[in-house]
């Protein structure tokens, strides 16, 4: 991974990569039903390193395909228009299997869309909206933005127990796809959203790869494709070959249902609230205060 060429070895090889995808409604956020997921895996460079030659080498045994798209996988077309369902289970059991052989853990974070629009108000308005103020509606109450948010804090707070102290982790997202212009653009005020501690291990920018070309995301891509199947009730086909994954669960897992998304902005159910849920995350209260400290803007206390 050339990215990482300036580190000495040894940190070079243990270097956390996390590797991310997102998946949603093609026909953009509002107004969708079912959940977006931002996930993944993530691991060593080293580990990513060896697995992505392996995996390559398995993507061009027969029946060949040049890289993995599950879009392409679950519709059977493109690459996959020549498989069988059977050839195609086999072919994508074939390829989770090389994960028995690497230690990677499941990170992802996915929000009920219908639900976080019926919360998009309750953010919006805080925030006293001004001429031309194109950037708060970019930032506040975008799903993309809040997933990835609650994202980098829950991952901070796992790393920085895991990680040597002062050493950083790497974000590795897809150049095509929406997420990444939205990080790119966001990700100098989404560091300052966070507490001091955890913005010492979140790297410098975000990493842009080619899917195509990169095997940490086309895995990537595959997790999160059946997360947010399954958190949706959609059907799919791919249970065999996601339960032929050998992945560790003690990463990352959040997913923001209408019962977090209260506890989150509201703090007040009457109900019991699984405090895992929140996972230690700040209140929507304290998140509106950081975003105006960041942005320089009015948010009323009301």
């Amino acid at each position: 991974m050339s990215f990482l060429s300036g580190l000495p070895e040894a940190a070079r090889k243990r270097r956390t990569i996390v590797a991310l995808q997102i998946w949603t409604d093609e026909s953009g956020d509002k107004g969708q039903r079912g959940y977006m997921t931002i996930g993944g895996l993530m691991g060593s460079a080293e580990h990513w390193a060896a697995f992505s030659e392996k995996w390559d080498k398995r993507c061009l045994a027969p029946p060949s395909i040049r890289f993995l798209s599950t879009r392409e996988a679950a519709g059977l077309n493109n690459q996959f228009g020549r498989f069988s369902s059977e050839q195609r289970d086999e072919k994508l059991a074939s390829l989770m299997a090389l994960t028995d052989d690497f230690d990677f853990h499941l990170v992802q974070v996915s929000v009920d869309l219908e639900m976080f629009e019926a919360y998009r108000p309750r953010i919006q308005q805080k925030v006293k909206p001004q001429v031309g103020d194109s950037l708060l509606q970019t930032f506040v109450g975008q799903p993309y933005f809040f997933c990835f948010y609650q994202l980098s804090v829950a991952l901070a707070n796992v790393l920085l127990r895991r990680l040597p102290e002062g050493e950083k982790f790497e974000w590795y997202l897809d150049e095509k796809k929406i997420l990444s212009e939205r990080v790119e653009a966001w990700y100098p005020l989404l560091v300052g959203l966070l507490m001091d501690d955890q913005q010492t291990i979140m790297p410098a920018r975000p990493i842009f790869r080619d899917d195509e070309k990169e095997a940490p995301l086309q895995i990537a891509d595959f997790v999160a494709y059946v997360v947010r199947a399954e958190l949706s009730g959609h059907p799919h086909p791919f249970q065999a070959a996601f339960d032929r994954l050998h992945i560790g669960f003690d990463g990352v897992s959040l997913t923001y249902d209408d019962k977090a998304l209260r506890a989150f902005f509201e703090m007040n159910l009457d109900e019991p609230v699984d405090r895992g849920l929140i996972n230690q995350h700040i209140t929507g209260e304290e998140w509106l205060r950081r975003l105006k400290k960041v942005l320089g803007r009015d948010i009323d206390d009301d």
